[in-house]
């Protein structure tokens, strides 16, 4: 199954008009003309942003930057810019100048810290946030996103902890209480995360991720009628949301409905196409369906996405064992013990002992 657990999407990205009196008051050499020119280039490059034209803020963002590179705000917006877009790797630099200009402002740690987890860089991330609550304890959204990257560094307990914390002081935050709840599950308290999504539900009851998060503990619980429930509310508020259409997909599986998974899991690939886990779920569903040509065909693509994908050489040799093409499931075991070898030789007993087990989900 795809990511069982996913947080609220990272609090809004706040950014920094200028004014004539800031910038002289940053740099007073500069001429009266070219600090009047980067305030007007920067508070328009926002203005664009708000209306998502971000090519066109990126621009004069940068030419803003071009005139007074010394400036801390306007490297933060050009970052917030990229962000916005999912440019991760520049919006990263932009916020690294920007710290470098000004090395305790909290929002642009802050920030660091959110790239760096959508970069899956959590020991950078954990960083960042760790100083800017060295800056501002008692600071929230901050609290909640490091305990996040602490959770993806696998350290629950610690992520639990601190959430505790911030409910404490903000006991209304529906974000803080989801990731609370991811916490909990990942620690396997799976009550505990359940009470802790259900207050965030209450306390936002349109946020799709929620209800995604929720169906996901309890399709783990084998609670799947209400899994699916769920999963079908968070469609309701975000109809184009591919992780949720991949779970319900293998949810009808597991309920033996098998045409309408494969449409579920083929609408999830229009939308995530290089997603080489729901391409593994199709194949999956394919071959639970008897259609072992078209699981083949979507097990081959996982692999072309994610060559060395274990269950996928698995599942793909099984399918050519059932279909009397053993040579080619050799060739799968070949590959396969290079990767994963205890899998291998599970996968070597079937073949010779002409055993064919069910394909595991993933």
């Amino acid at each position: 199954m795809l990511s069982r657990i996913r947080r609220l999407i990272a609090a809004p990205l706040f950014f920094v008009l200028l004014s004539s009196a800031f910038a002289v008051a940053a740099a007073a050499e500069s001429p009266d003309e070219t600090t009047d020119e980067v305030v007007a280039l920067n508070n328009q490059g926002v203005e664009y942003f708000k209306s998502h034209q971000y090519v066109a803020a990126i621009e004069l963002l940068k030419k803003a930057i071009q005139l007074r590179p010394d400036l801390s705000r306007t490297h933060y917006n050009l970052g917030c810019v990229y962000q916005a877009e999912g440019d991760f790797p520049p919006a990263l630099d932009a916020f690294k100048e920007a710290l470098r200009l000004d090395p305790t402002s909290i929002d642009v740690l802050h920030q660091l810290g959110l790239t760096s987890v959508q970069l899956k860089q959590y020991s950078e991330a954990v960083d960042y946030f760790k100083r800017a609550l060295e800056l501002e304890p008692d600071r929230v959204d901050t609290m909640s996103e490091l305990a996040f990257a602490y959770s993806e560094e696998g350290s629950d307990q610690e992520a639990v902890e601190l959430c505790r914390q911030a409910v404490h002081l903000d006991p209304k935050n529906g974000q803080v209480f989801n990731n609370l709840g991811v916490a909990y599950f990942k620690l396997g308290h799976p009550s505990e995360a359940i009470e802790a999504l259900e207050h965030a539900r209450n306390l936002q009851p349109d946020r799709a991720e929620i209800y995604y998060n929720l169906g996901c503990v309890y399709a783990d619980g084998g609670r799947i009628d209400e899994a699916v429930a769920l999963y079908r509310q968070a469609l309701q508020l975000q109809p184009d949301y591919p992780e949720v259409l991949n779970n319900l997909g293998m949810a009808y599986i597991s309920r033996g409905e098998h045409r309408t998974a494969i449409e579920l899991l083929e609408q999830a690939l229009r939308l995530s196409p290089d997603s080489a886990v729901t391409h593994y779920n199709l194949g999956y569903a394919f071959t639970k369906a008897g259609r072992q040509k078209q699981a083949i065909e979507s097990y081959k693509k996982a692999l072309q996405l994610k060559p060395d994908f274990a269950l996928a050489h698995q599942s793909l040799a099984i399918v050519y064992l059932q279909r009397g093409e053993r040579s080619l499931a050799l060739q799968e075991y070949t590959l396969l013990k290079s990767i994963d070898n205890e899998l291998a030789q599970k996968l070597f007993l079937i073949i010779y002992k002409d055993k064919i087990i069910n394909v595991r989900e993933h």
